[in-house]
C-alpha cells in the first residue's frame, strides 16, 4: 500500500443537536488542483487492491462529534472511466515511526470505518475536480487537542489514465 500525507482539501462538520445547521470543525482551502492517488483497485480479476491511500492529519480545537465529511478529488486526466460508486473513510488515531532518518507522526490504530455505495454528491468543478461530501452513518467522537488521521479511498476498478485523487489543500 502507498503511504502518503498530504494536506488534502477536507471538511469535517458536526450537526448541533439544537439547530439544523452543521458547524465546521475542520476546513482546509481547496486549491483546485489534483493530488495523490488514493484508491482500492476492485477489479474483479487481477485488480491491486487497496494500491495506495492518502491520509490527511487533523487537531480539533474542541471535543465533537463528526457527523458530515466534505473532500475534493477527481481523475488523473481529468476523465471519468467510471464514476465512483463506492468509498471507503476511515479515521485514526495518531502514532509515531522512528526509522533510520527520523521520527515522524503517522496514522495509528483505526478508530471508525465507514464503507458506502454511492456517489457522494458528486459535483464537477470548473477544472475538471469534483466536490463530494457524504453524511456518516454513526457520528465519530474526537477529543480536542489530540492528532488524528482521516483517509479517503475511491473503491472502483483501476485505469492507469484515470485514477481517482484525493485533492490538495492549505490550512486548517
Amino acid at each position: 500500500m502507498f503511504f502518503r500525507t498530504a494536506l488534502s482539501a477536507l471538511a469535517l462538520t458536526s450537526l448541533l443537536s439544537f439547530s439544523a445547521q452543521a458547524v465546521p470543525l475542520y476546513s482546509q482551502a481547496f486549491l483546485n488542483d489534483l493530488g495523490y492517488s488514493s484508491q482500492n483497485d476492485t477489479s474483479a480479476v487481477g485488480g491491486l487492491g487497496n494500491f495506495s491511500t492518502v491520509f490527511d492529519n487533523f487537531t480539533l480545537l474542541s471535543d465533537a462529534s463528526v457527523t458530515d465529511i466534505s473532500w475534493f478529488g477527481g481523475f488523473f486526466d481529468f476523465t471519468v472511466p467510471t464514476p465512483v460508486s463506492s468509498w471507503t473513510i476511515q479515521f485514526y488515531g495518531d502514532d509515531v515511526l522512528t526509522d533510520g532518518f527520523g521520527t515522524y507522526t503517522v496514522p495509528g490504530a483505526v478508530l471508525a470505518t465507514e464503507s458506502f455505495v454511492g456517489l457522494a454528491n458528486a459535483t464537477l468543478l470548473p477544472g475538471g475536480s469534483y466536490s463530494y461530501s457524504h453524511t456518516l452513518a454513526t457520528p465519530v467522537n474526537l477529543q480536542a487537542g489530540v492528532q488524528y488521521w482521516v483517509s479517503i479511498v475511491a473503491d472502483l476498478p483501476y485505469d492507469p489514465g484515470g485514477q481517482w485523487v484525493w485533492s490538495n489543500g492549505s490550512g486548517g
